[in-house]
């Protein structure tokens, strides 16, 4: 059989133990990260191939008995816990099941993300920098104010939220809409992506990237618009929240470097954004 595997959610070091059972013929096997196959029968009868156990960031998870796996088809969801401690956790996904009966290609495959303990709130243990740049002749200025996590999805993206503030005071233009710099917020569109580390972005792959992309969000007013106050004294927008909110990369690693990109008025206001979890 084609080996079985763990697709990484970090560039880390890991280990597993996954051991095949339930086979109609009786034969159970063992594979490892260093010994990565399973020999089975062709065509034998329900085997499933469960994983045991995980070796990551220098600790052993095993399956927590509060939230096991149900099924161990493809989609179905578990949790494991380190050294017994329900603080550490990570969701495992089955990605690919034996067949039954056993194929003679199968590949059995499981992937994880970390999963954060808590009440429906923002997530408040982690850390998050950003640095700013603009590409294009003419852009209004925003100065990143508000920076949260908020929550995890399934898969294991991060839902953002950002509030920005105008570097002048928002007016009304002759068409009374509230503007930045001349700039209408409601013309402002905004976008989050994994920062290609290897090169800084042009201006002609951002034109492109916005001509093309889906998932590119819109100021919407008055939703989005955050009136001058205490907080933001010059007034600037936000984000959308709740099941709407800006979405990351999937999936959210402990270490994780993005690029919200706000588009305005033919310019592109680039913050890299940095990410620990950790």
């Amino acid at each position: 059989m084609t080996p079985s595997n763990f697709e990484l959610a970090a560039n880390e070091p890991i280990g597993y133990t996954i051991r095949m059972e339930n086979c109609k013929s009786g034969l159970t096997a063992t594979a490892t990260d260093k010994n990565p196959y399973l020999n089975a029968y062709l065509l034998d009868r329900s085997c499933i191939a469960k994983l045991s156990s995980i070796q990551f960031r220098n600790l052993t998870w095993t399956l927590s008995t509060k939230q096991p796996f149900s099924t161990y088809k493809a989609g179905d969801k578990g949790t494991f816990i380190a050294n017994n401690n329900d603080n550490n956790q990570l969701q495992v996904t089955v990605v690919k099941q034996l067949n039954d009966p056993v194929a003679k290609t199968d590949t059995v495959s499981y992937s994880f993300v970390t999963k954060f303990l808590g009440n429906d709130g923002a997530i408040t243990d982690f850390k998050i920098t950003a640095q700013t740049s603009v590409l294009g002749p003419k852009s209004a200025a925003f100065v990143l104010r508000s920076a949260q996590l908020l929550t995890l999805t399934d898969s294991g993206a991060g839902q953002f939220y950002f509030a920005f503030e105008c570097e002048d005071a928002i007016t009304k233009n002759e068409r009374s809409q509230l503007s930045c710099q001349e700039t209408p917020l409601d013309q402002i569109r905004y976008l989050l992506i994994q920062d290609p580390l290897d090169h800084a972005v042009s201006f002609e792959e951002l034109e492109t990237l916005f001509a093309n992309r889906t998932g590119i969000f819109s100021v919407e007013a008055p939703d989005d618009v955050l009136r001058p106050n205490r907080l933001y004294p010059h007034g600037g927008f936000r984000t959308k929240q709740g099941a709407a909110a800006i979405l990351g990369p999937e999936p959210l690693l402990d270490t994780q470097y993005l690029l919200l990109i706000v588009a305005n008025g033919g310019s592109f206001q680039l913050f890299k954004i940095q990410v620990n979890l950790r």
